[in-house]
Order: structure tokens, then C-alpha cells, then sequence
């Protein structure tokens, strides 16, 4: 019994998983895109994607916070010292993917990644 709730739960996580990898960048979009509203202007409907957008965010950022420490001027990009917060980075996320709609069939981490890097280049 405990070896079939264990597979079990293996099977939801590895599919939980791979539908969180494979989010684009039109559902990337999609999800950051109420974050430009007023909290008053998102509905119920805009919360999960609000949230998920914002988590996103802080992920990336950090990360690369940590490869800024290690790597210096290698790391993919170069927040400014005082950082950004999570609806800024929402922010340069949407306008890098409004103005290249050729790309919106790419990962979403990756078209965060190269927002940032296009926003915040490291010199």
C-alpha cells in the first residue's frame, strides 16, 4: 500500500512538473499581464496567474542574485544594486514579450531570462 501511494504521488509531482515547464511565453503573458492593472482591476479570475507570475519573478531574480555573487559580470544579467520588485520585473517581462511576439512559442523562463538580460545587461 505505502509503495502504491508513493508511485502515486511520484506520477502527480512528475506531471505537475511538466505542465509547469511547459508554460510559453503567450501564457507567460497571460499571467503577468494583470499584474499591470490596479489591484482593484484584477479579478478573481487573474489571481492564480498573478501569483504564479509574481513567484516567477522573485525565482529568476534571486537566482541570478546568486550568480551575480559567484559569476560577477557572467551572470545572465545585472539587477541594479537596490534591485527591482516583482511587479517591475513583471512589468519588463511583458513589454519584452509585447514587442517580440515572434517568440511567444518559447519557455517562459527563458523569455523572463532574456527580458531581464535585455533590460539589465551586465558591463
Amino acid at each position: 500500500m505505502t509503495r502504491v501511494l508513493l508511485l502515486a504521488t511520484i506520477i502527480i509531482n512528475l506531471v505537475t512538473v511538466n505542465s509547469a515547464v511547459a508554460m510559453d511565453g503567450n501564457e507567460l503573458l497571460k499571467s503577468c499581464s494583470p499584474v499591470l492593472k490596479t489591484k482593484s482591476d484584477v479579478n478573481e479570475d487573474d489571481y492564480i496567474g498573478y501569483s504564479f507570475c509574481l513567484g516567477l519573478m522573485q525565482g529568476i531574480t534571486n537566482l541570478n542574485m546568486t550568480y551575480e555573487v559567484s559569476l560577477g559580470k557572467k551572470a545572465y544579467f545585472c539587477l541594479p544594486d537596490s534591485g527591482i520588485i516583482n511587479s517591475q520585473a513583471a512589468r519588463i517581462v511583458v513589454k519584452f514579450l509585447e514587442d517580440n511576439p515572434q517568440r511567444l512559442n518559447e519557455e517562459s523562463s527563458l523569455l523572463s531570462i532574456l527580458a531581464f538580460a535585455k533590460a539589465y545587461p551586465c558591463k
